[in-house]
């Protein structure tokens, strides 16, 4: 069998001088991506036999390639191929779950003949030790695993080579004591005697009813074994497979047992479950589902329409429920009273319905808080990241100039070169002031709480030394970013705009409260407008950090809602901020 290999290099000319070395004698075939992003997604779809890949490429490198496929739960085996000679990469690699390390460089011959080598080990490394786990765990499944006694007796001598659990259970003996005995002492005739042959024991095969079994304890029981021959570890030997027919008639009692204690278990559970009928009525649920929806029991059935879920949300949950197939975590937004929504996860699994259909089981969770950290997390980590790049690249670019400058004034005892080493300082004094204010600003965010629009705009243009009017009034939902957000678009307005009033005003319209801040400055070139909330982006002489902005438009959107720019008559900039309405 060929092995399939799948390479990933950001280098074309590589991957296909190695896919023509590799493939030469017909052994190996390979698939190349020039991107680990590339490769997760053909990874979905595909199945590969070995997974070869750079280590130093754009966005993300080997190892961290490495441990997004080992944390999905792909044991292919991996090889990290890399011009990168350092110790601490192959340590690395091979510590997160690599089979090889191989340098790129010196002779190709050698250099892929090794690769193929690597390659051809390792898979047959990886097959021989699935084909040796499929085979134990099949073994562990008919044999160990079985809830019926099961014994493997030597032809010849009557000795019993092996036993499972359930045998040691039902003959009373330990796992050694049974090995050191003979099927003959165990399986007794119709009379209760030793009287029975191997070979009518075993060797003629079937199903024997009204066989008599003497345990540990000296209690005879009646059973019925079937029997046969089979080969393991190489060997052919009897096997008997042993059913208690005398514990059938306490099966009906402890299934009631069984019962009373999955029912207290499902009461007991934090988690809320429920049943639903073909119909969509809900006919079983435990105390957390009515607590979870507040349902009263002394009122009519609850069905699944009465659970007010969002009604998109509804649609493609009745249709998965129509297929009758399991649900995994779906998230569905449900409708509370006081107009907010709760995001439930419910996952269900079939079951035979009431009605002789097949209904479903299904469990729920609220998950809006864990949503809404999520959220925050990733708006906060993004937010962070840039941060952090921006001051690391402009330090560094003013510690350039800081120390070119000192350099000169040694060589030239100019004064002007000290006044560009003092430049620099201050800029980077200024940059890490901004810095901390846009980090306070991210990590404003918290619980959305109703917030007076027209005193936060009245305090943020207060902080400027600005001409300013507010009219309207109108309470939003946000957190502390709010404020932050607001003044960050007056400073912007004063230092970029050369602005000298800002006219705020607050309206309600169309299911929204409309916050419009314009201003007589400069105003905001048409080309630039699309751009003016990216990432990074900045323009003219007193260009920023590019953040700022962004980080106004990430706030907005967290409070659901947004931001635009638009002209300001006769000069100047309008920057649109809209919220929900709280009220509607």
């Amino acid at each position: 069998m060929p092995i399939i290999a799948f390479y990933i290099d950001d280098d074309p000319a590589l991957l296909e001088i190695a896919k023509a070395f590799l493939e030469h004698e017909g052994e190996i075939q390979v698939e190349t991506a020039t991107s680990p992003l590339e490769a997760l997604v053909r990874l979905e779809t595909q199945t590969f036999d070995a997974v070869i890949c750079d280590y130093q490429m754009p966005n993300v490198d080997g190892i961290q390639f490495l441990k997004t496929i080992r944390n999905q739960g792909r044991d292919t085996p991996f090889i990290l191929f890399t011009g990168k000679g350092r110790e601490d990469v192959a340590i690395d690699a091979l510590n997160n779950g690599a089979d090889f390390y191989l340098q790129k460089g010196g002779d190709p011959r050698a250099q892929f003949t090794e690769l193929k080598n690597m390659l051809q080990r390792s898979v047959a490394q990886r097959r021989a030790m699935e084909s040796l786990r499929e085979s134990e765990e099949m073994y562990e499944k008919l044999f160990h695993d079985n809830a019926e006694a099961m014994i493997l007796v030597d032809i010849k001598s009557g000795l019993l080579e092996d036993g499972n659990t359930a045998a040691c259970a039902l003959f009373k003996y330990s796992k050694e004591e049974l090995l050191r005995k003979r099927v003959q002492d165990l399986l007794l005739g119709l009379d209760g005697s030793h009287s029975q042959t191997l070979s009518s024991l075993i060797g003629t095969g079937g199903a024997k009813p009204g066989v008599t079994i003497k345990k540990a304890n000296g209690e005879v029981i009646e059973v019925e074994v079937f029997s046969g021959t089979l080969r393991v570890r190489g060997k052919t030997m009897g096997y008997a497979l042993i059913s208690d027919t005398s514990k059938h008639e306490r099966s009906e009692v402890e299934s009631v047992k069984e019962e009373r204690k999955l029912k207290g278990m499902i009461d007991a559970s934090p988690t809320a479950i429920l049943v639903l009928e073909r119909d969509g009525s809900i006919t079983s649920w435990n105390p957390a589902a009515q607590k979870l929806f507040g349902w009263d029991p002394t009122e009519r059935t609850p069905t699944l329409a009465s659970l007010d879920f969002d009604r998109r949300d509804m649609g493609e949950l009745n249709a998965k429920m129509m297929a009758r197939e399991p649900l995994h975590e779906v998230e569905i937004k449900r409708n509370l009273p006081d107009g907010s929504k709760m995001i439930i996860s419910l996952s269900a699994e079939p079951m035979p319905g009431s009605d002789g259909g097949l209904g479903l089981v299904a469990v729920a969770s609220n998950v809006t808080e864990r949503k809404r950290m999520e959220q925050r997390m990733s708006h906060l980590n993004e937010a962070l990241g840039l941060i952090n790049g921006i001051l690391r690249h402009d330090t560094m670019n003013e510690m350039s100039i800081l120390s070119g400058s000192l350099d000169m004034y040694e060589r030239t005892k100019q004064e002007r070169y000290l006044t560009n080493a003092m430049k620099a300082v201050n800029r980077s004094i200024e940059l890490v002031r901004r810095m901390k204010e846009l980090e306070q600003m991210a990590l404003a965010g918290g619980d959305l709480r109703r917030t007076d629009l027209h005193a936060t705009v009245e305090k943020a243009c207060r902080g400027h030394m600005i001409d300013h009017t507010v009219d309207g009034h109108a309470t939003v939902l946000a957190d502390d970013a709010l404020s932050s957000a607001i003044d960050n678009v007056v400073r912007n307005a004063a230092i970029h705009g050369k602005a000298t009033e800002i006219k705020a005003a607050i309206a309600r319209t169309q299911g929204e409260i409309v916050l419009r801040l314009s201003d007589n400055g400069s105003g905001i070139p048409d080309s630039i407008k699309p751009k003016l909330f990216d990432e990074g982006f900045s323009y003219g002489q007193t260009a920023g950090s590019g953040i700022g902005l962004f980080l106004v438009k990430k706030t907005m959107e967290r409070y659901g809602g947004g931001v635009s720019v638009e002209d300001s008559l006769p000069s100047g900039a309008t920057i649109v901020m809209r919220f929900p309405d709280p009220d509607r």
